[in-house]
């Protein structure tokens, strides 16, 4: 969920919080949770401060991840994962790019394996980089359960924008499909 720095809003914050946590969800990833090198607004650290403890006070367990992506002027942003059912929470790159990744334990007496969701914000300028964080999401799959959740700046060739850009991933050449293909894991196939 892009929230586009709602959590240092003095505007939107508290609305956010509220809503958030009324979802009683057990796993929230938040792209774009707050930006401290904004140069349109200064950060709103106690708005930030207030929002993280309303989250601990519902028993979440937080995880605040940069997106330290070297290409990117702007990624002095921030991501913020939300966990509170026995999570292990990580962050991993994918092609330059840092994501959000919660690990649930296979709940006692379940078939299914471990269950991984991993937040992701891919790039939204460059479709080749956004491609190569996509196809990095393929080394990070795991023997269970996978959810990829996030804001994946898909190029929609519907819109001016995405018929500018284009779709590349939807247009690989066939030597790359086939070699993602190969790549990916039976269980990811079927």
């Amino acid at each position: 969920w892009n929230i586009q720095e709602g959590l240092a809003s003095p505007e939107r914050s508290a609305t956010l919080v509220e809503g958030i946590t009324s979802l009683n969800a057990d796993i929230v990833y938040l792209s774009d949770a707050f930006w401290p090198g904004n140069p349109l607004h200064k950060l709103d650290e106690t708005l930030i401060n207030k929002a993280e403890d309303k989250f601990r006070s519902e028993g979440y367990e937080l995880l605040e991840v940069a997106y330290e992506d070297a290409s990117d002027p702007y990624s002095d942003r921030y991501m913020l994962g939300l966990g509170r059912i026995g999570v292990t929470m990580s962050s991993v790159n994918l092609a330059g790019r840092n994501a959000v990744k919660v690990l649930v334990d296979e709940p006692e007496g379940t078939t299914g394996g471990p269950l991984q969701v991993v937040g992701v914000h891919l790039d939204d300028r460059y479709e080749s980089r956004r491609v190569e964080q996509a196809i990095g999401l393929i080394d990070e799959v795991i023997d269970g359960q996978n959810v990829f959740i996030g804001d994946f700046n898909a190029h929609a060739r519907a819109s001016w924008q995405g018929a500018l850009i284009g779709n590349t991933f939807g247009r690989l050449r066939s030597a790359d499909r086939d070699r993602i293909s190969r790549d990916l894991p039976d269980r990811v196939r079927a």
